[in-house]
């Protein structure tokens, strides 16, 4: 039995659940969204003996799987059910039972939570990349306003978040870009010291690519290079672009791979830019990024690839 972490909205996981079914492939999609409906149970004697047990389709049945893919996890959407004073303990409380679950899961990996968690750090992604061989532009992060006006004033410089950049008031939210800056001034300061933000040398691209690296392969496309994404491609969403299946170098392909290998994963996606002197650039890695709307646009056979990692079938 295979399990799918993910949660009920999650349309990345389908494309799994689709192959799966496909191949006759027995599995459990487990979704955090709904796991109060999922009747997880932990149980330990006085011997010690313990076991996890879970609701599949109605039957109660072990947690025992030979691989899972910790795709998209959610904690269960009980906000309309309680009183507010007592969401945050009772999310603290869901957080830690199903880390738990997830923790004792003694089965194969795409990829392991902890690691997962681990490889978001993105100062050690860009030290990590640099000590590899990537390319990458000089960046600074910092809340210091002194260390981010030298920075911006010593050549074209872009801002973006450090890790995540949705911001929400109310039922409103908005998405934090990767901003190419025209200066600093003093009236910034008390802004800057607010929050740590990475500033990074801007590039002069020629064109986008999103590298995702299953197991040992690797999958790259590039995306429309147009004005409106010269500095973000994200500002125009993904179904407004366009998408084409391309070959690395193959030094670069096995740089992808062993990066992704170096930080413990199975699965990575990696954002990478090439400059008009054919010189890539390495500029993040998402260990758990989106990548269905590749499959469905340039055409490129990721969720065969993430089966045949969870099968056995491939490394």
């Amino acid at each position: 039995m295979i399990l799918l972490v993910s949660n009920s909205r999650d349309i990345t996981t389908d494309f799994i659940v689709a192959e799966l079914r496909r191949r006759g492939v027995p599995f459990h999609r487990f979704n955090g969204d709904l796991a109060d409906r999922a009747g997880l149970i932990f149980s330990v004697s006085e011997e010690g003996n313990a076991s996890w047990s879970l609701m599949v389709e109605g039957h109660r049945v072990q947690a025992t799987f030979r691989s899972a893919y910790f795709r998209r996890p959610a904690l269960p959407d009980l906000g309309s059910e309680l009183d507010v004073r007592f969401v945050d303990q009772v999310n603290g409380e869901w957080a830690a039972l199903l880390n738990s679950f997830y923790s004792s899961l003694d089965c194969r990996w795409l990829s392991d939570p902890s690691l997962i968690a681990k490889a978001e750090d993105k100062p050690r992604q860009l030290a990590l990349a640099a000590s590899m061989g990537f390319s990458i532009p000089t960046a600074t992060i910092t809340n210091e306003f002194a260390q981010a006006s030298a920075f911006v004033s010593s050549g074209p410089a872009v801002a973006k978040p450090l890790r995540s950049g949705r911001l929400s008031r109310g039922a409103e939210e908005q998405i934090a870009f990767t901003s190419l800056l025209d200066g600093i001034s003093a009236l910034d300061e008390a802004s800057i010291r607010v929050s740590p933000v990475i500033y990074q040398r801007a590039v002069k691209k020629a064109r986008d690519l999103r590298i995702t690296v299953v197991g040992a392969r690797v999958f790259a496309c590039e995306i429309t290079q147009i004005d409106a994404t010269e500095i973000d491609w994200r500002r125009l969403g993904t179904e407004q672009l366009s998408y084409r299946a391309v070959d690395l170098p193959p030094p670069l392909a096995d740089l992808c791979i062993n990066l992704v290998n170096a930080l413990g994963l199975g699965f990575g996606a990696i954002d990478l830019v090439q400059d008009w002197e054919d010189r890539y650039w390495f500029l993040e890695i998402n260990p758990n990024g989106q990548w269905a709307w590749i499959e469905r646009q340039a055409g490129l056979p990721i969720a065969a690839a993430i089966v045949d990692v969870l099968t056995g079938e491939a490394d």
